[in-house]
């Protein structure tokens, strides 16, 4: 029987994008600062712990605003079925 592998790697689309600017900011064809070159290198890193603050910080309004109204909140379940209707059906 014969066995297949798969090779995969390589250079990513933000890593091509980099060698890119890289490449025209040491010819002096562009004249950015060095955030904006090494950009695609931590640009999405960035992104997503934006988005995962964004997402804690709603997490926690929703459950302050639950214990303001005196709600008891239990986070567990309130992921298992639905937080909105849990605060809803909470009595």
């Amino acid at each position: 029987m014969a066995t297949q592998t798969t090779k995969s790697g390589g250079v990513s689309f933000a890593g091509l994008l980099f060698l890119l600017f890289l490449g025209l900011k040491l010819t002096n064809q562009i004249d950015w600062s060095w955030w904006w070159v090494t950009a695609p290198l931590w640009g999405p890193i960035a992104l997503v712990l934006v988005f995962a603050l964004i997402v804690i910080f709603i997490v926690f309004l929703i459950a302050g605003v639950a214990l303001l109204l005196g709600k008891k909140v239990n986070l567990k379940e309130g992921v298992k079925m639905g937080f909105n209707n849990r605060i809803k059906n909470h009595k």
